[in-house]
């Protein structure tokens, strides 16, 4: 589902650097590339650093823990990060993976951080969990929800069972903010179909996707009956809002 407009998000990117390398630099800076995939991006070239195990002493002779030596050697990261380069293959295979991601994400946020996050474990650490919320750009009361919470109870750890009671309290929030201020929840949304497809709406499968991802049957119940019974196929912000104010489903916008 959303081939075409993720088709059309990978042409995007990959058409405006068409070089046989591609610097991490040169993206970071393309103000017209979204930038959940700059996060994704330069998430991956942190994870070549991190396979290059900088700082890791293997004799235990040397201080690598000083404040000073971790400064340096964060300064030396931040100076290969910034000159890293992408191979013509390697641009096209992690813009083809981001896309990816960041559709499954942005769509139905709760399915896809449960296997990011998890990849079929019960429990991760939460070192792991850090080296994950790297990659995440949108919705980020999600990531900052995680934080707070292993901080406030001092936890090294996340479990599923655990994480899955907070995402539904975080849920249960925001379908409450829908009703009042529906562009602070749905603008990663919007902006994702915008820059895809130029259009200022969205599929009505994909918030329909959206608001079951999150539970919130009633939402799901008038984006349904609007595109099934008055056949609204897309829908922008304003309409949105029309069907979420209609008194009932019999009330609701006429068929266009």
């Amino acid at each position: 589902m959303f081939e075409q407009a993720i088709a059309s998000y990978i042409y995007k990117i990959t058409s405006r650097h068409t070089g046989e390398r591609v610097s991490l630099f040169s993206l970071l800076g393309d103000m017209e590339i979204p930038e959940n995939f700059k996060r994704f991006a330069q998430a991956e070239v942190e994870e070549f650093l991190d396979q290059e195990r900088l700082g890791v002493g293997k004799t235990g002779r040397f201080d690598f823990d000083s404040p000073d030596v971790q400064a340096l050697i964060k300064e030396v990261k931040h100076l290969l990060r910034s000159s890293f380069t992408f191979t013509r293959d390697e641009f096209l295979e992690i813009t083809d993976r981001a896309s990816k991601f960041v559709f499954n994400y942005v769509i139905r946020p709760r399915w896809t951080l449960e296997k990011f996050l998890f990849k079929e474990e019960k429990i991760v650490s939460g070192n792991e969990v850090e080296l994950s919320l790297r990659y995440l750009f949108d919705y980020p009361f999600y990531s900052k929800g995680i934080k707070e919470y292993l901080e406030l109870n001092k936890k090294t750890e996340l479990t599923i069972d655990s994480w899955k009671k907070l995402h539904g309290k975080i849920d249960s929030y925001l379908i409450g903010l829908i009703y009042e201020n529906p562009e602070s929840v749905l603008l990663p949304l919007y902006n994702l179909f915008l820059f895809a497809s130029d259009k200022s709406s969205v599929p009505a499968d994909a918030l329909i996707i959206f608001f079951k991802d999150k539970g919130a049957d009633e939402v799901v119940d008038r984006l349904e009956f609007a595109r099934d019974n008055k056949e609204i196929g897309e829908i922008d912000l304003p309409t949105f809002k029309k069907i979420l104010e209609a008194p009932g489903q019999c009330d609701l916008l006429t068929k266009r």
